[in-house]
């Protein structure tokens, strides 16, 4: 029975039933007691996957349901520093055979923190959810995303961005939404952009964000490259890589200002299409700014168009460029255009100022508008800059271009610079001279070679010539170059013809640079002027040390030595020579000349200047020394000696201060040397000038004040001389000034004062001077005796001479040559050869006349000079009474001549007589007899000659005036005059022709005193008196002594 049951098909299908009804039942049973405790199962769940993946997660579940659940106050990572926190999350989710899946999150009030480490955007524990088989620096979760009031901040190495985002859709391909970014400072690449701002439109396709909006960089600095910007908006279009650190897009810019170093733009606007990521940007650009300026000048606008590529993942930023940049209406700075216009200036007047001038009028010209167009490739690595232009032009509305018709590469690293060339660089127009320069390849390190070509460039009278120029590299690196140039132009109103100058030197690898290793001769062919001719001259210049010129980064020094200087020339038609001995010059010592010559003039009238040392320093001002130098102004003949002090050169003058010594030019000294120590030179091209103060060298008395001017170009000059105030007195006296008054006056005190002028041309008697010099009162000692109140003034036809026209005048107060004279008048003249003519003198003497005869005296040299004076009607009476004779007078009138001889011994008489006039005269003593023991004929002797008549009289004279003069009178016709004593003798004796010849030989004014003792005794007496009582004495004491000698 139990096997029939067994086998009963009804049966099995009933346990079937059974068992699928129990299974439902169970399976319900679950359901329910799954579904009522779901919270518990849902937390369990969510536990179990984020223990499962990792995931520091905190939250509260509002509601779980089969494919929604919603959780509140969401916190994601570390609680401290969360990597996400929400308000609301609402997940969907899927429940599968592979297990429970999240379809969808949407959520509220989210706040993210991300950063960018290693190249890769992270925001912590989200990561997780991402699929662990993406490697892509960003890999965002495949879900749908909703966001209400999101905010993600981003912490990189460049700084901290803020994002505040809204939109909805999958993460992969579809989410949509507004985004608005922005940060405090961002820093890259060197670079700082403050305050940036991003609002615009977010989606992503395919796992790329798509940003477009308007993004402002309110300032951009980037302080390694100098480089800052300003109010910059740009319109974004870009597409942002998968890990957020790539993008591509493009972008229209515009702005400013915006500056590099000293260059700036005042707009800037731009088309931009580019791609790149956090390493390097590349892209096409389509820039136009306007508003440039910069240190050389301004421009109205720049274009230029071509693909770029920028690097800054590294500390060097890297770039490139390709295109055909554009400026135009290009304007060089006024400061520059000024330079070259004071350039220009600083030379007028020389060889090479009208080239310079037309040169600078060309550059003003080009300078004030002109366009630059090229065609460029530029580069720069880590290793290198190189720069290529494939063209290149500037054309200017002057007419003036510079071009390059075929490519140069310019290669830049740290120690070198390479140079490719295929063609040559021209310049031409615009009043420019038509050049070109033609460049090899070359490098620092190998040297440069090419050459210069050069049309002639005339510009008026002026020439320049540069028959060659070559550029050569030098064996261990740099460059040679070798040529010449020839130079012709004006030299002040004159011409400098075919100035060669030989150009050789080289340039180092590092800049530095030396000319003229070697001796050059320059040379040229002529030089005129409207005063100076000169034939060909050269001069051998050689380098002090290695070069003549040398220059490195501290700076540039030129140092040269000449051997000697010559140059023949004329002014007009005046020979000149000039020449020197040894020459050095350097930039650090300036120059020194030694043994300088200049001489100007014919041999009879040659003015010359010979200096031992010539020195010139050159800084801000052009200043030297003149040492030991001598000179000569044409046929004046002075001479000027010791001649020392500082020169410069200010405002276009030569000055100098200096001291010099001044001397008579003749053998026969007519002045004595004089000094000055405060002379003021000037030298302005034409006219020369001296002034200063001539003073007595030992005394330091200042004798004339003197002002010299000469003109170079008509060779006309003149001299003033003014004598204030000359004092002579104990300290100063006519032989220091003068030898032509030693031993004609001596012991002068009195005061002198007047002019005198000097004008010299280049006529064949071409110096004149004139001069008036006055005393209104001067006390000398002559040589024939004593002289006081010498007034007058005398003008010197020839003052350099000392001649003067006929008639000069001199008053004499009194002279006294032992015989006083009173109101006297002296007629001179001056002559040549130092010659005083005496032409008449005149004194009132004795009721008569004195006279000077004329005569001419040599003052040259040390001779006998001859004076006669005659007497003309001398009263013999008013004669004695000079002689205070009180007890005698005298009648008779006399006339006679005084021969007289000077010489440096003094004066003497010769041949000197007095004879008395027709009719006699007479001598009486009125006195009494004083000396009464005499003897009975000594007495009877006086009484009957105490008054005598004299029909004639004749006095001889002959002696020095200043010793003994001998006198022999005669007296002819004697007899007794009034008051004389009569007796019978005497009466006899008239009867009788008696003549007395008396010779009396004693010094002048002893023999006026015997004269006189003779009639007045007392006088002998005082003179022999204590004489006669020591005779006396004497002849007592040897009587006594007799008488002793006896006992």
């Amino acid at each position: 029975m139990e096997e029939e049951i067994a086998n009963d098909p009804v049966g099995r299908r009933s346990r079937f039933r059974l068992f699928g009804g129990i299974l439902l039942v169970l399976i319900l049973l679950g359901l329910i007691a799954l579904w009522v405790s779901r919270t518990t199962l849902a937390d369990n769940f969510v536990k179990s996957q984020l223990e499962q993946m990792d995931i520091a997660a905190s939250y509260e579940i509002e509601e779980i349901g089969l494919r929604k659940q919603v959780i509140r106050n969401l916190v994601i990572g570390d609680p401290q520093r969360p990597d996400l926190t929400a308000d609301l999350v609402e997940v969907g989710n899927s429940l599968t055979l592979g297990g429970v899946g999240i379809n969808w999150v949407s959520a509220s009030g989210v706040k993210l923190f991300g950063r960018v480490q290693d190249g890769k955007i992270s925001f912590g524990e989200i990561d997780k959810f991402s699929d662990p088989e993406d490697d892509s620096p960003l890999a965002l979760p495949d879900i749908w995303l909703g966001l209400n009031d999101a905010k993600l901040r981003i912490d990189s190495e460049y700084g901290a961005i803020g994002v505040a985002l809204n939109g909805q859709g999958e993460l992969h391909n579809g989410f949509a939404g507004e985004i608005a970014a922005i940060a405090s400072r961002l820093d890259a690449g060197g670079c700082s952009l403050q305050k940036p701002t991003f609002f615009g439109e977010i989606a992503i396709r395919a796992k790329r964000p798509h940003l477009e909006g308007p993004l402002r960089l309110p300032v951009v600095v980037c302080d390694d490259l100098d480089l800052g910007a300003e109010d910059f908006a740009a319109r974004l279009s870009v597409d942002l890589g998968v890990d957020l650190a790539s993008w591509s897009g493009d972008v229209g810019l515009i702005g400013g200002p915006l500056r590099y170093a000293d260059f700036s733009s005042q707009e800037i606007k731009a088309s931009v299409r580019f791609s790149g990521d956090l390493e390097q940007s590349n892209g096409e650009l389509a820039l136009t700014a306007s508003g440039l300026q910069s240190p050389y000048g301004k421009a109205a606008i720049s274009q230029v168009d071509g693909p770029f590529s920028l690097g800054y993942g590294t500390k060097t930023l890297t770039a490139s460029f390709a295109g055909q940049p554009e400026i135009r209406d290009v304007q060089i700075a006024r400061s520059l255009l000024r330079q070259a216009a004071s350039l220009s200036s600083s030379v007028a007047g020389t060889p090479v100022g009208p080239i310079a001038d037309r040169i600078a009028k060309a550059v003003q010209q080009a300078g004030n508008r002109f366009d630059i167009s090229s065609d460029i490739q530029f580069s720069r690595t880590l290793e290198r800059t190189t720069l290529a232009l494939d063209t290149a032009a500037a054309r200017s509305r002057s007419g003036a271009s510079v071009s390059l018709t075929d490519p140069l590469l310019l290669v830049f690293t740290d120690k070198n610079i390479r140079m490719l060339a295929d063609g040559p660089v021209q310049l031409a127009g615009g009043g420019f001279p038509s050049a070109r320069l033609l460049l090899d390849d070359g490098s620092l390190s190998r040297g440069f070679s090419g050459r210069l070509e050069m049309a002639n460039y005339q510009v008026g009278s002026a020439q320049l010539k540069i028959p060659a120029l070559a550029f050569s590299p030098t064996r261990h690196g740099g460059t040679n170059i070798d040529g010449r140039i020839i130079l012709t132009g004006p030299v002040g109103d004159g011409q400098l013809t075919g100035l060669q100058v030989p150009v050789s030197g080289n340039i180092s690898r590092n800049g530095d640079f030396a000319l003229f290793r070697q001796c050059i001769n320059l040379q040229f062919a002529s030089l005129r002027t409207s005063s100076l001719t000169a034939g060909p001259t050269s001069a051998r210049l050689c380098p002090q040390g290695s070069a003549i010129v040398t220059g490195s980064g501290a700076g540039v020094n030129i140092a040269a030595n000449a051997p000697s200087l010559k140059l023949d020339g004329a002014v007009g038609k005046t020979p000149l020579a000039i020449t020197s001995g040894a020459l050095g010059f350097s930039l650090a010592k300036g120059l020194t000349a030694q043994d300088v010559s200049v001489r100007l003039g014919a041999d009879d009238s040659m003015t010359r200047l010979d200096m031992a040392v010539l020195s010139a320093a050159f800084g801000k001002t052009i200043n030297g020394r003149i040492e030991g130098a001598s000179g000569k102004v044409a046929n004046v003949p002075l001479l000027m000696e010791q001649i020392e002090g500082d020169w410069r050169y200010e405002n276009g003058q030569f000055l100098a201060d200096a001291s010099l010594l001044v001397r008579d030019e003749q053998p026969v000294e007519r002045f004595r040397p004089l000094i000055s120590n405060d002379v003021k030179l000037g030298f302005d091209g034409n006219d020369l000038t001296a002034t200063g103060w001539l003073r007595e060298p030992e005394t330091l008395t200042a004798i004339a004040a003197i002002d010299i001017a000469h003109r170079l170009k008509s060779s006309e000059g003149r001299a003033l001389m003014d004598v204030q105030s000359l004092i002579f007195n104990d300290r100063l006296q006519p032989e220091q000034l003068t030898p032509l008054t030693l031993g004609v006056v001596a012991n002068v005190q009195g005061e002198i004062s007047g002019a005198g002028r000097i004008d010299w041309d280049a006529s064949e008697n071409g110096i004149k001077s004139t001069g008036a010099f006055r005393t209104h009162g001067l006390n000398l000692a002559a040589a024939f005796g004593p002289v006081t109140g010498l007034a007058g003034e005398i003008e010197f036809s020839d003052l350099l001479a000392l001649e003067t026209r006929p008639g000069q005048i001199l008053n004499l107060s009194e002279v006294n040559p032992g015989v006083a004279v009173f109101n006297g008048q002296i007629r001179y003249r001056l002559l040549p050869d130092f010659k005083l003519q005496v032409e008449a003198g005149e004194w009132p003497f004795a009721g008569g006349k004195l006279y000077l005869e004329p005569t001419i005296l040599d003052l040259s040299e040390e001779a006998e000079r001859r004076l006669q004076f005659t007497v003309e009607g001398v009263d013999a009476g008013q004669f004695l009474t000079q002689f205070d004779f009180e007890n005698m007078t005298a009648s008779g009138v006399f006339d006679g001549k005084l021969p007289m001889v000077f010489d440096q011994d003094g004066g003497r008489i010769v041949g000197g007589y007095l004879v008395a006039r027709d009719g006699g005269g007479t001598l009486a003593y009125v006195g009494e007899l004083t000396y009464e023991d005499m003897g009975t004929m000594a007495n009877f002797a006086f009484n009957a000659l105490r008054s005598i008549k004299y029909r004639n009289l004749t006095i001889g004279m002959d002696g020095d005036i200043a010793g003994e003069i001998i006198t022999e009178v005669k007296f002819d016709g004697l007899q007794q005059g009034d008051g004389a004593s009569r007796n019978f003798i005497t009466k006899q004796l008239a009867r009788i022709p008696i003549q007395f010849n008396v010779r009396i030989q004693a010094p002048f004014m002893q023999l006026m005193s015997s004269a006189k003792s003779y009639y007045e005794p007392e006088i002998l007496v005082g003179q022999n008196l204590p004489a006669l009582l020591r005779a006396e004495e004497a002849r007592a004491k040897a009587a006594v002594k007799i008488l002793e000698d006896d006992e």
